[in-house]
């Protein structure tokens, strides 16, 4: 039976490419891959439903971006049924700005696009563009109102370095409010601190909205979001303390990919110091990332690591590595089933 005092979120971040195209086939390996991670007594899954990267395509049935060509077969509804039948939550991962191998909306429409300060335009969605709000919301929307997702996951919500956006739409924007032209700000001012928090509010403004309409189409979803560090903020202009803090998110899942494991420590250390409580932390743990690899052991150590620092779960990425590597390890780590933190908060 399920321990009623054991509380921790215990997520696997999911691929959706990896099973068979023959429907038969697929999904009786998809099947055997969510049975495996109920015997490892995980409790959610992020499952990829928009990639940011390669060919932007969709792993389930929309009619706003082109569905993959790969399955035959709806991989996400086979997925939430055979997850929901166990026990195990299904969250839709949205990568909504960069444009991959060959994104439509950049495609059709290359205004949309991120300028740099020399003016060269990259393939990455403008996240102060309303018309780009308008088409990314409404992709995570149709996920929400025709699967039964239990929620919303967010990554990629930042721009790829400092130097965006100078698009013709953001410099007047700005210079309508503060009466300058961004571009010519020096590097130490007032202003260009102004500059820099009007970029981060361009994905804030963004992560509000998600949060609010996808409580307004199903109260009962959670919505969460990927996130670097505690520079983030100022490297990339994702800021993620202000999300947690002004309540735009059910719960948060920053980066862990570290592999000293006193680094490590020290990530879950700053992490729960700055989100302060305000929502559940689910570190990710970079089993297998292009940052590095775990070692055998390692995955335990930072499961433990984890515990000692006070956060309320993690998130294993990625299940190929898992399944082939660690099932043993992680079966050993989490032997009792556990209930998941942000859906015990929902319920007090």
């Amino acid at each position: 039976m399920m321990s009623m005092s054991l509380i921790e979120g215990r997520g696997i971040g999911l691929h959706t490419h990896h099973w068979s195209q023959n429907p038969d086939k697929g999904r009786e390996e998809l099947r055997k891959d969510v049975e495996m991670m109920a015997e490892e007594n995980m409790n959610f899954i992020i499952a990829v439903a928009k990639p940011g990267f390669g060919e932007i395509t969709t792993y389930y049935k929309s009619s706003i971006y082109p569905k993959s060509s790969y399955y035959k077969w709806d991989a996400l509804e086979a997925l939430i049924e055979e997850s929901h039948s166990r026990g195990l939550e299904v969250h839709a991962m949205f990568c909504p700005f960069p444009g991959g191998k060959d994104n439509p909306t950049l495609r059709d429409h290359p205004e949309l696009c991120i300028v740099d300060r020399n003016g060269k335009r990259l393939n990455w969605a403008d996240p102060a563009k309303p018309e780009v709000k308008r088409i990314e919301l409404e992709a995570i929307l149709e996920v929400v109102n025709k699967y039964d997702v239990d929620g919303v996951y967010l990554d990629y919500i930042r721009y790829p370095g400092s130097n965006y956006c100078y698009c013709d739409y953001c410099v007047s924007r700005f210079r309508e409010e503060y009466g300058v032209d961004p571009r010519e700000l020096p590097s130490r001012s007032p202003l260009r601190e102004k500059w820099d928090q009007w970029r981060r509010e361009q994905f804030t403004d963004f992560v509000k909205l998600v949060y609010d309409k996808v409580h307004e189409a199903r109260p009962q979803a959670k919505v969460s979001s990927y996130c670097w560090t505690c520079a983030s903020p100022y490297t990339v202009y994702q800021d993620w303390p202000a999300w947690a803090r002004r309540g735009y998110l059910d719960f948060l899942v920053p980066t862990g990919y570290f592999y000293d494991m006193s680094v490590f420590r020290s990530v879950c250390q700053h992490d729960k110091l700055i989100v302060g409580g305000s929502v559940p932390i689910y570190i990710v743990i970079g089993v297998h990332t292009s940052h590095g690899r775990l070692k055998p052991g390692e995955l335990a150590e930072q499961i433990k690591i984890v515990r000692e620092e006070g956060l309320e779960g993690f998130v294993l990425f990625e299940w190929q590595t898992v399944k082939t590597s660690f099932h043993e390890e992680v079966c050993s780590s989490c032997s009792e089933k556990a209930k998941l933190p942000h859906k015990t908060r929902s319920q007090q």
